[in-house]
């Protein structure tokens, strides 16, 4: 279960769901449901923007850590 205490795990669980969303979405037979979708969906939005901005503050004051991350990252990540 995802905790605030394991970021990484919350955003696994959350990249899992969005998926099986997108899979659930394709045929949808109940318009209404939609609604319900894009209402849910908006707020994880909201929350996502918010993640971002976050991560932005914390790469701004920790610049030099955070340098040595991103290309830490992209070297594993290019292999």
């Amino acid at each position: 279960m995802p905790t605030p205490a394991h970021p990484a795990e919350s955003a696994e669980v959350a990249n899992t769901a969005l998926r099986d969303l997108a899979d659930a979405t394709m045929a949808v037979r109940d318009p209404d449901q939609l609604y319900v979708v894009i209402s849910d969906t908006l707020g994880g939005v909201r929350a996502l923007d918010r993640i971002l901005r976050r991560r932005a503050e914390a790469h701004t004051r920790h610049r030099e850590h955070a340098i040595w991350g991103v290309s830490r990252f992209l070297d594993s990540f290019l292999r």
